[in-house]
């Protein structure tokens, strides 16, 4: 029931002309399912008549626990085991023989492809810390009971994401909806591991880097309420739950939530809306909100929390402010490696450690011009003035 015009068309127009991925899946026939004295009677009979290959073949369309290899074996000796070694040579022909007669039934069922990749082991919740038991307390005391916007501010490391674990485990017990945004394709992966960690299959995935079918499949498995939890870029903003009842925007502070060609929107404003519309909670999460985010905090429409401390007290990094223009007078790279730097440098690598030295952009001159004429230096093939390295 949640739509966004234009928007919402221009999202869903390119899944218009992707079909779903049908297969035909062989299990076994209605009239051979009883108790496991049936079986084995029929087993035994499925042995004598077809022999080892279909035998196993067979045996694994009836999917019952005691069939294991060594229980297998021991009833029926040499031919199951036999039949097991084999059964990379099951192929089509001896599934159709099955089916042809009666052993087997084919149904088609549609098969969703799969964008995870790697399977993921399931975690247990960490016990949490008192002041994220007291954060996840007050949103979970809200989950169902219409639209509040919170502003989570918590420093790096402060346990934000177990935060959002925890919480949208709340709200999916509720039988409600979760989306979970973040800004950029590149942190989806560890975030959507985290909450398949947590809930498995009912975890879906949202972004423009899907292939067509892949993205339509996903989208699918949301529309038919088979996904509780999507994990997306801004775009995700858009999928069709029926019962939303969480949305999160981890690092809201970030200029990706911006579209800005074709529809452009920010996502992290959309988010807001659309909770407001469905009724549900929204939380904006940053170690550094933005301004407008804080000013609504300041103003009272949204929901200000805290998480100030790292999980287990681990220090925050020391900050040092180097004044440049105390050395604005010297000359080449003295000018930006200070005194200070190159000594915590010197400092760094006489104890074997390492040095991450991270710059604003590619380049630092990037209109260098003739001191005497004015001159710019140009690339000799086109018209782009040169950035000096």
């Amino acid at each position: 029931n949640f739509g966004f015009g234009q928007g919402f068309r221009s999202y869903i127009r390119p899944l218009h002309s992707v079909s779903p991925e049908v297969r035909r899946s062989p299990r076994l026939h209605e009239r051979l399912k009883g108790s496991d004295e049936d079986i084995t009677i029929a087993a035994l009979e499925f042995l004598r008549t077809y022999g080892d290959e279909r035998f196993m073949l067979y045996l694994h369309y009836m999917d019952v626990h005691q069939y294991t290899y060594s229980q297998g074996s021991a009833l029926f000796g040499s031919s199951y085991s036999d039949a097991y070694d084999n059964a990379i040579h099951w192929t089509d022909q001896n599934i159709g023989a099955l089916i042809r007669d009666g052993y087997l039934a084919a149904t088609m069922r549609t098969v969703y492809r799969d964008p995870f990749g790697e399977p993921v082991s399931p975690e247990r919740p960490p016990r949490l810390t008192p002041a994220q038991a007291e954060v996840v307390g007050e949103l979970g005391r809200r989950l169902g009971h219409g639209f509040h916007p919170f502003v989570l501010a918590g420093v790096t490391g402060s346990g934000k994401t177990e935060v959002y674990l925890q919480l949208a485990a709340r709200a999916v017990k509720r039988g409600l909806n979760v989306l979970v945004l973040v800004p950029e394709i590149a942190l989806i992966t560890a975030m959507e591991r985290r909450f398949r960690a947590r809930f498995g299959e009912r975890v879906a995935m949202l972004h423009s880097r899907l292939s067509a079918g892949e993205r339509f499949d996903q989208w699918r498995r949301v529309q038919r309420g088979k996904a509780a939890v999507v994990v997306g870029a801004r775009s995700a903003v858009f999928a069709p739950f029926e019962r939303l009842g969480l949305i999160v925007v981890d690092e809201e502070h970030d200029g990706s939530y911006k579209q800005e060609s074709g529809l452009r929107y920010q996502a992290r404003d959309l988010a807001v809306v659309r909770a407001r519309e469905d009724g549900a909670v929204a939380l904006l999460g940053s170690a550094t909100p933005a301004l407008q985010t804080w000013y609504n905090v300041e103003s009272g429409r949204f929901t200000g929390l805290r998480l100030d401390e790292r999980i287990e007290k681990r220090p925050l990094p020391v900050i040092e402010l180097v004044d440049l223009r105390q050395s604005r007078d010297e000359r080449g790279t003295r000018r930006f490696f200070t005194p200070r730097l190159r000594e915590a440098m010197q400092e760094t690598l006489a104890s074997r450690q390492q040095v991450l030295l991270f710059l604003n952009r590619r380049g630092f001159a990037t209109f260098p011009v003739c001191a005497s004429c004015g001159a710019s230096l140009n690339c000799r093939n086109c018209d782009v003035t040169l950035t000096l390295h």
